[in-house]
């Protein structure tokens, strides 16, 4: 069995700060702090900014927003009652699931 290694980006005097800096809004904005902690510890600012969004729903006591895929409500089918009448000779069975009207005919679908 192998052993994983865990990789820690973040040391906890890192954390710590972090976590003093956003309860005392050092730095006003979140982007300021991630620019100033960005240059320090020589990183990104988006990365900083994306763990200072972490520890600050942790602080807030929120879960993370999860997106969900936007799902359209069905269709609900509504047909009108149209009288059609058959020709001569012609007999009809059962209920249709489905009847179409075009100009010179129509379809239905059991």
């Amino acid at each position: 069995m192998k052993k994983t290694k865990s990789v820690e980006f973040y040391t906890p005097e890192q954390l710590d700060t972090l976590t003093t800096a956003i309860k005392n809004k050092q730095y006003g904005t979140l982007a300021a702090l991630s620019r100033y902690y960005a240059k320090l510890w020589n990183r990104t600012p988006k990365a900083i900014a994306q763990k200072i969004y972490a520890i600050s729903v942790v602080l807030k006591g929120k879960e993370p927003v999860k997106y969900k895929a936007k799902t359209k409500p069905a269709a609900i089918a509504v047909q009108p009652e149209v009288g059609v009448e058959l020709p001569k000779g012609m007999t009809f069975e059962g209920t249709p699931k489905k009847v179409i009207l075009y100009k010179d005919h129509f379809r239905v679908y059991l």
